[in-house]
């Protein structure tokens, strides 16, 4: 769907702010839908804004991750993987089968094609420095709000609320990862506020032939570190306090770096699942098939990030703490922003009601039922676990 010529010259007549933030994030897309969303998207963008009357500032939203074949990954804007225009090309000269069995190659070290799209897009935007009075920013993985609109607000599944849900209402069993690993979070509100504030330090200034594009790793960096291993710890403390409402199991997820031990867990889960639902056997078919189709979602989600959890990298991040110095006085309450100060339980407290609020719309008045049945899981584990193992030590 393209604009009308009517809203085309509606925008070039009378916006002066572009933020460029849509995007597809998902691992899995072909190289040719990527492409047309992410590379193709971004310039159509620039060839928009290049039209704009009273341009002040085009924000483009890039990731962190565009460049992890690197580490340290810092504010700076790396060689393209490709030429983006060529591969613009190949996406439409080329026909789709050919085309997958391709991809692996073409991507070369990086892992997927969000990335590696987003990577060219960048340089579709770099390309007009001293041009286009533009800035990239390259949030990490975004998260629940700390305070905006509301604390605890999100509106997806991605990062460790995910994991916090699935874990709670007793779906995830197993977390392929390493305990000691530090993945990076970024709280949507704070990501936004750096958003807006580099588009004022950018908007706010003439441009120069000779300027080049900030860019800004919008990561918490060495500033507010959490391992996975003591997000595991944080979500398993709030489980009695917090509980889900109909939870499948007991609350749990262990750690595991070993992929065939991932499996097996998985499989144990779903069969636990099928055990319990044993005892309810006129919905026995219907819960199995739920179940089931859960459980392989998860376990193929997990596939899809492996790569980011089982991985290390190290974000510079000293244009954006930089940036935060410039806001004026009086303009800090509203934008200023810090993660160094952020207490992380407290942070995952409301992480958790959050997700229960937002994301599966369960009410807080219904937190003394979820407790009851918490606590009848917490039995019903008990019970299986002890007729296993001594079944085990009988056939012994």
């Amino acid at each position: 769907m393209r604009l009308s010529e009517e809203d085309r010259t509606l925008l070039i007549n009378r916006v002066n702010i572009i933020f460029h933030v849509a995007a597809s994030v998902r691992f899995d897309d072909p190289l040719t839908f990527a492409s047309k969303m992410n590379l193709q998207g971004t310039k159509e963008i620039v060839d928009l804004t290049k039209e704009v009357a009273n341009l002040s500032v085009l924000v483009h939203v890039s990731t962190s991750y565009s460049n992890t074949n690197r580490d340290p990954i810092e504010e700076v804007m790396y060689p393209p993987h490709a030429e983006w225009r060529d591969t613009l090309k190949v996406c439409e000269s080329i026909d789709e089968h050919t085309l997958r069995v391709l991809t692996p190659k073409y991507l070369g070290e990086l892992p997927n094609t969000y990335t590696f799209t987003k990577q060219l897009a960048e340089h579709v935007v770099y390309e007009y420095k001293g041009k286009l009075p533009a800035v990239i920013i390259r949030p990490s993985i975004v998260i629940s709000s700390v305070a905006e609109p509301m604390p605890g607000w999100i509106e997806n599944f991605n990062g460790p609320t995910g994991i916090l849900v699935a874990c709670g209402k007793g779906i995830m069993r197993s977390i392929y990862s390493d305990a000691d690993l530090k993945p990076d979070y970024m709280p949507v509100d704070i990501a936004i506020k750096n958003i807006i504030a580099a588009a004022w330090a950018r908007g706010t200034k003439p441009l120069s032939p000779s300027d080049d594009i900030e860019i800004y790793n919008c990561c918490a960096g060495n500033l507010n570190t959490l391992s996975v291993g003591e997000l595991v710890q944080i979500g398993m403390s709030l489980a009695p306090k917090y509980p889900l409402n109909d939870m499948l199991w007991n609350a749990g997820g262990s750690i595991t770096t070993s992929k065939n031990l991932h499996y097996v867990k998985c499989i144990g889960g779903r069969n636990r699942w099928r055990r319990r639902n044993c005892m309810n056997i006129s919905c026995i078919n219907l819960a199995i098939i739920r179940l089931v189709k859960v459980q392989r979602r998860i376990y193929i989600a997990n596939l899809a990030l492996r790569y980011y959890v089982t991985k290390q990298w190290t974000f510079a991040n000293s244009n954006f703490v930089l940036l935060r110095s410039s806001i004026k006085e009086k303009d800090k309450e509203q934008f200023y922003y810090e993660v160094e100060n952020v207490d992380k339980y407290q942070f995952f407290v409301k992480c958790v009601i959050g997700g229960r609020r937002y994301l599966l719309k369960e009410k807080d008045e219904d937190l003394p039922k979820a407790r009851a049945h918490y606590k009848r899981m917490l039995i019903l584990d008990y019970i299986v676990k002890c007729v296993f193992y001594g079944y085990i030590a009988w056939c012994l």
